[in-house]
């Protein structure tokens, strides 16, 4: 699929920890990519059972795998649409919701 050049920062995102309980870094070398908040609702202690607290880095994990995920979508696209030729040519049911669905979240993500 060729598509606009992607505008996000290239190389490898990981999750930092920070001294706060409040949040986790996403980072990309030196450079913050994104932070997700992590909200004490209810005033309840702060420990690693905590959902909200766990909640809160599983959404920094997600983020921090946006990259890879969308490099996997791309992949998968270009060979659901070969896939989807050969069957065509067979007479054969198209998986054409998948590759829907593959470029609008594609689209999505770069645009």
């Amino acid at each position: 699929m060729k598509s606009k050049e992607e505008k996000f920062t290239p190389g490898k995102w990981v999750i930092e920890k920070t001294q706060s309980k409040l949040e986790t870094k996403v980072m990309c070398g030196k450079k913050r990519i994104a932070e997700a908040k992590h909200y004490n609702v209810g005033g309840k202690d702060w420990t690693k059972n905590d959902p909200t607290y766990l909640e809160g880095i599983s959404n920094a994990i997600l983020i921090a795998t946006a990259p890879e995920l969308l490099k996997a979508c791309k992949n998968s696209l270009r060979d659901i649409k070969k896939i989807n030729k050969f069957l065509k040519q067979q007479g054969m049911h198209e998986y054409s919701l998948m590759e829907n669905e593959l470029n609008e979240v594609i689209n999505k993500a770069i645009n």
